[in-house]
């Protein structure tokens, strides 16, 4: 069954010049049916962001980040016609916690408040909670009961901190679209061969815990990454140069060449660059991570330095790095100022490294969310909040504003081919060289 999509009401709610008129929009008795708590509140916040003389009225207000927000449960009840201990209980079965955060800073941030004993900073770390989402986005989030939420989602009690950052730095965005992983989730994929389904289907399980995202989004990557891998036979494994030609199969045939080992260093597991034999899980975990074959040569063209010889990745791109040899790389000498490398916990992320003092050894460390469906990056920015691209490229230099040692150009070269000296012509396995290219 397709999910229905509401009609987003945003537009006309940031038409309103008053609370009072959105006050009474949210409580017409329509709209107080129709809309779930968590949209209510997320429309709140939208308006009183760019109306932020009325957070007295009510009661709610994003923080700068457009991530976290802060909330008075008194002043956001009277406004939403909800009681107090209502309020709590309804952001909590939303999976909404509360961070302690010092009563100056909050002054500091929110001049217009008149006490902030009151006022709490809330977030939400399991699902899409933040100033860029839309309605469906909020309407997602689930509601359980308390006594149905795992131990780990219930109120968590952050440590005070200090934002004592320089500006530049980015903030650790911490399992921002995570679903709680207890119980362990499972996902059962039938191979035409049901002895070669039991026993490929633990790998897969595995692959598929480890994806970020709720158990929606994870549902609609295995299903688009199942229906590829069904035209490479269906079976448990197949030869990695099979999948490659079919990512390669309208680009020249001498860049084909060039980043064919590449493509295959990044489907293996063991990071081999020959012809090997690629499991479903393999390639899901690949699928997750870099997207849809159909459309990867776009997003593998930001990590790829094509001026050079060979068609290296950049020297800030470095996939398989660990954690620790990422921090022995950004200390040398000669080092890149940050890395971009995947996350060693969680398929779909990657990590930004940078170097904020190289005598001192300061690394700041942020998550780099990939969206493989619709190929986008997006990072949570103190300085410049939710900030989303679909080009790595440019949500690293041209949004955050981060600098290289010297001068690299970044202007590709043409590489589809419209001739018959495409790589697939020379490389493509008799059991694809007849489909269609489009």
């Amino acid at each position: 069954m397709s999910e229905e999509v509401p009609a987003d009401s945003s537009k006309r709610i940031m038409s309103f010049n008053t609370s009072a008129e959105l006050k009474e929009f949210l409580n017409s008795s329509q709209n107080e049916r129709r809309m779930k708590f968590a949209v209510r509140v997320f429309y709140v916040l939208q308006w009183t962001t760019s109306h932020p003389e009325a957070v007295q009225d009510t009661g709610a207000i994003w923080c700068k980040n457009g991530y976290y927000f802060i909330c008075n449960s008194t002043l956001i009840g009277e406004f939403l016609n909800i009681r107090p201990n209502t309020i709590n209980t309804n952001f909590r079965s939303h999976l909404f916690t509360i961070e302690l955060s010092q009563p100056q800073l909050l002054l500091a941030e929110f001049p217009m408040i008149k006490d902030t004993r009151n006022w709490r900073k809330r977030v939400n770390h399991s699902f899409p909670f933040h100033s860029g989402c839309t309605e469906l986005d909020i309407i997602r989030i689930p509601c359980r009961p308390l006594n149905e939420q795992p131990k780990n989602t219930q109120l968590v009690q952050y440590p005070v901190r200090a934002p004592k950052l320089p500006p530049r730095r980015i903030i650790k965005q911490v399992q921002t679209f995570e679903m709680p992983m207890t119980p362990t989730m499972k996902y059962k994929y039938e191979f035409k061969n049901s002895q070669e389904t039991k026993e490929y289907e633990k790998d897969i399980e595995i692959i598929f815990n480890n994806m970020k995202g709720t158990k929606e989004q994870k549902d609609e990557i295995i299903n688009k990454a199942q229906s590829l891998w069904k035209e490479f036979g269906d079976v448990p494994k197949c030869q990695s140069n099979i999948i490659v030609s079919y990512i390669l199969k309208n680009i020249d045939l001498d860049v084909g060449e060039k980043l064919a080992p590449h493509l295959t260093k990044m489907l293996s597991s063991d990071g081999g660059s020959g012809n090997t034999d690629i499991s479903f899980a393999q390639y899901l975990k690949f699928y997750a991570q870099y997207g849809d074959p159909a459309t990867i040569i776009e997003t593998l063209t930001d990590f790829i330095d094509y001026s050079s010889k060979n068609y290296v990745f950049y020297p800030w791109f470095q996939p398989d790095l660990g954690k620790i040899n990422t921090k022995i790389r950004l200390l040398d000498e000669d080092g890149p100022d940050f890395i971009v490398r995947c996350s060693a916990s969680k398929i779909g992320i990657f990590v930004l490294e940078v170097v904020e003092n190289k005598s001192s050894g300061e690394i700041s460390s942020s998550n780099i969310d990939f969206d493989p469906i619709k190929p986008s990056f997006s990072i949570i920015s103190e300085s410049h909040g939710l900030v989303q691209d679909k080009s790595l490229k440019s949500l690293l230099f041209d949004r955050l504003g981060l600098k290289l040692k010297q001068n690299v150009n970044f202007e590709p070269i043409i590489i589809s081919s419209y001739s018959q000296q495409t790589y697939s012509s020379q490389q493509v396995p008799s059991q694809l060289s007849s489909q269609s290219t489009n």
